[in-house]
C-alpha cells in the first residue's frame, strides 16, 4: 500500500516539461518557466547539514528527503516587467524592475503535510531546510530567463513591509498563487522584485541584497558559495 508520503509523492508528481518563455498575454506574465528541473547536489545538501546543525549520521536522511522533495515539487517561475507592470497598475517604485514569483508548487506543500501527519517531524524539518536552497536555484533560473538584450538583474528585493499589496499584484499579474492569512500559497514560494540594470553583474557575482532574505539566522556570514538562502 505504501505510506502516506509515498502516495502523496505519486499524486503530486507531474511530467517534467521543457522550460520556455512566452510573450505576455492579456492577464498573464511575460516570462513563464514551468516544471523546471531542480536538484540539490551533494555540496548543497552538506551546507544545509552544517548550517542547521544536523549530525553527520543525518546525511542519508537529508539525501533521501532531498530526493523526495525533487520528485514532489513542480518548480515554476513567473515574471512581469516593463510596460506590462504599468498597464496592470503595479508600481514597485524601483525604476526598471521585474515582479517575480517563484514556487516549488503545491506538491511540496502536500509532502510536508504528509510527513507531519505521519509523525516524521525531523524529516519535515529537513524538508523545510532543503526547500530554501532549492528556491535559490529557482531564483537563478528566473534570473537567466530575465536577462538578455542588454537587460541584467541587479538585485533581489523581497518587498518586506509591502505584503498588503501582494494579493492585488498577484491577481493582476496572473501569478498562480494566493496571499492567504499573511502567507503565500503554495507556501514554498516567494514574491519579489528584481531591479534591472544595463550593466552585467559579472559571472558568478552574488546578487547584491539576497542576504536580506536569508532564513538561516546567519546574516552577513560571509559564505561566498552561498546563495543567501
Amino acid at each position: 500500500k505504501g505510506s502516506d508520503v509515498e502516495r502523496q509523492g505519486k499524486r503530486c508528481r507531474e511530467p517534467k516539461e521543457a522550460m520556455g518563455k512566452r510573450k505576455g498575454r492579456e492577464g498573464g506574465p511575460v516570462v513563464a518557466l514551468r516544471n523546471v528541473r531542480l536538484e540539490l547536489d551533494e555540496a548543497q545538501i552538506e551546507r544545509v547539514r552544517n548550517r542547521h546543525f544536523f549530525r553527520e549520521e543525518d546525511r542519508d536522511d537529508l539525501r533521501r528527503v532531498a530526493k523526495e522533495l525533487g520528485e514532489a515539487a513542480s518548480p515554476a517561475f513567473f515574471a512581469l516587467y516593463g510596460d506590462e507592470l504599468e498597464q496592470k497598475g503595479i508600481h514597485l517604485g524601483l525604476g526598471k524592475a521585474a515582479l517575480c514569483f517563484a514556487t516549488l508548487g503545491a506538491g511540496a506543500d502536500r509532502l510536508a503535510e504528509a510527513l507531519g501527519q505521519e509523525g516524521r517531524l525531523m524529516e519535515a524539518y529537513m524538508l523545510e531546510c532543503l526547500s530554501l536552497p532549492m528556491l535559490s536555484l529557482l531564483y537563478e533560473k528566473g534570473r537567466g530567463a530575465l536577462e538578455g538584450n542588454g537587460r541584467f538583474v541587479a538585485s533581489y528585493d523581497f518587498l518586506a513591509g509591502r505584503e498588503s499589496e501582494f494579493e492585488g499584484w498577484m491577481q493582476r499579474a496572473g501569478f498562480p498563487a494566493k496571499w492567504q492569512k499573511g502567507y503565500l500559497v503554495p507556501q514554498k514560494s516567494a514574491l519579489y522584485a528584481a531591479p534591472l540594470s544595463d550593466a552585467p553583474q559579472g559571472e558568478g557575482t552574488k546578487i547584491s541584497n539576497i542576504c536580506n532574505a536569508c532564513h538561516s539566522g546567519y546574516k552577513g556570514c560571509g559564505q561566498k558559495d552561498c546563495m543567501g538562502l
